[in-house]
């Protein structure tokens, strides 16, 4: 459909030459009628009044005219392909994506699973909602100043926005202090209300079930919306993991 519009402007620009020229070359013969010195030739007489009198220009012009209005209602009337239920059931479930969550640490990892949420969140113009979750130890109190945690955590946060920032999206930044990075996670997304939580995963650890660890298995088992994993394997390309 945009092509078919994309060929009917072109006409319409066409169209609009052809007048601009036709008025051109129509404006020294009005200017030589316009001067009193001159004489004003007679009107072309037509030898044949049962006829009409077809100009060139004429005729162009109108060919012009009736080849841009079908195209123009070829693209009004134009009937797009109908999708099957199960494609547009999928495009329609991650289309409705508003507000992703992507939880962020330091390394390459993260970057890479707020990449992967701005892919997915970039043709909706969904907004991406980067949080540093800061795990307090059981000794301290949630509420205690952990100054060196929390600069490191706006400094992480600063890095991966530019990634955010080169999709034009909007983005939202959080350092949040909780027990453990999982129960930050999960807060931080009821709160938001979030659609969607992109996060990534190692390539794998001694005593850690197929390669995710303890945070990735309880925002998997708890999270109230839809959880998308990035596992960074040793070889060069991404492989996600897409849970519902």
């Amino acid at each position: 459909m945009v092509t078919e519009f994309g060929r009917s402007l072109r006409w319409i620009i066409a169209l609009c030459i052809a007048l601009a020229v036709t008025i051109v070359g129509a404006s020294p013969a009005l200017a030589r009628s316009s001067d009193p010195q001159q004489p004003t030739p007679p009107p072309p007489v037509n030898e044949h009044p049962e006829r009409a009198v077809l100009h060139p220009l004429g005729i162009g012009l109108a060919v012009l005219f009736v080849v841009l209005m079908v195209n123009l209602f070829r693209w009004m009337f134009r009937v797009p392909p109908q999708l099957s239920p199960v494609v547009a059931k999928a495009r329609r479930s991650v289309a409705a994506w508003q507000r992703i969550l992507v939880p962020v640490s330091e390394g390459v990892a993260a970057g890479r699973a707020v990449e992967l949420a701005c892919r997915l969140g970039e043709a909706q113009k969904a907004e991406i909602v980067l949080v540093y979750v800061v795990e307090v130890p059981l000794t301290l109190s949630l509420s205690a100043p952990m100054p060196a945690e929390e600069a490191k955590g706006q400094e992480v946060l600063q890095t991966v926005r530019h990634i955010v920032e080169q999709h034009n999206l909007p983005c939202e930044t959080q350092v949040i202090p909780h027990r453990y990075v999982w129960g930050g996670i999960l807060h931080l997304a009821r709160e938001q209300q979030v659609d969607a939580i992109v996060m990534h995963v190692g390539s794998g650890r001694s005593g850690s079930t197929d390669g995710i660890g303890r945070t990735a298995q309880e925002v998997l088992k708890r999270a109230e919306c839809e959880v998308v994993l990035d596992r960074a394997p040793r070889r060069s390309e991404t492989v996600p993991v897409v849970y519902r």
